[in-house]
């Protein structure tokens, strides 16, 4: 149960954590080896389609360990428009060890709604996956230090991140140059997040790793990488002189 408890949230952090395509938006898919301690885990997947001026990004995870079974989906809907995200629909399911759990919610303006009950959000807001889409948007175009107020099940929370510097690492997929992004958590947090963003792959994720406490707790890395052309990146108005070494 220990054990359980663990990797749920890790393997959400994981999926959540994955940046895609900068506009214009390319569609692509690709596919992630889940690790713990260097033995894997299972596997996830990641697309992106275009269907007319709307975009829907996929999320899929198939986790097992001894007895331990978890597979979860979402599935967002979303338009751009001068390079910002907005939200349509999104939906969650998840089923394994365990009870089941579901859920979905729709945007229209400044609703949201979910479960028949809604809230009404000021200012820029995202759901669970289409903040992603915005942090990918963010980084292309060069920006250093971003956040991103996420609504999920009528609830309000929010995400920051900070590009840490530059990097060249090795995945299954090839060896890569990558952006290393870190989420930034309170004081109080024993739980570190870092992330790998390929310029080259449209700002896709190709490596996270999760620690706490200063023990290692996950790791995802990209294994397959099918995308459209690669966008071009600005210069940002002050990158940092030098790069956190890796984990």
């Amino acid at each position: 149960m220990r054990l359980r408890n663990q990797l749920i949230p890790l393997a959400l952090a994981a999926l959540l954590a994955l940046p895609v395509a900068a506009s214009p938006l390319s569609s692509y898919d690709a596919i992630y080896k889940v690790l713990r301690k260097g033995k894997t885990l299972g596997m996830g997947s990641r697309s992106l389609e275009q269907d007319g001026d709307t975009y829907v990004l996929k999320n899929a995870s198939d986790l097992r360990w001894l007895i331990f079974t978890d597979q979860r989906s979402e599935e967002a809907s979303f338009k751009v428009q001068d390079g910002q995200v907005q939200s349509l629909r999104y939906s969650y399911k998840r089923t394994g060890t365990g009870p089941d759990d579901s859920s979905s919610q729709t945007t229209d303006g400044h609703t949201v709604r979910s479960g028949g009950a809604g809230i009404n959000i000021e200012g820029t807001f995202y759901d669970p996956l289409s903040y992603q889409q915005q942090l990918a948007l963010d980084i292309a175009a060069g920006k250093q230090d971003v956040s991103y107020h996420i609504v999920q099940g009528l609830k309000e929370k929010d995400y920051h991140f900070k590009v840490a510097g530059e990097e060249r690492i090795k995945t299954p997929y090839g060896e890569l140059d990558t952006l290393r992004v870190e989420r930034v958590r309170g004081k109080n947090s024993s739980r570190q997040t870092i992330f790998w963003l390929a310029p080259s792959l449209n700002y896709s994720l190709v490596r996270l790793w999760q620690a706490k406490d200063g023990v290692e707790q996950m790791e995802l890395v990209l294994a397959e990488y099918h995308g459209g052309p690669k966008m071009p990146r600005a210069e940002p108005a002050a990158a940092p002189a030098t790069a956190p070494k890796a984990p």
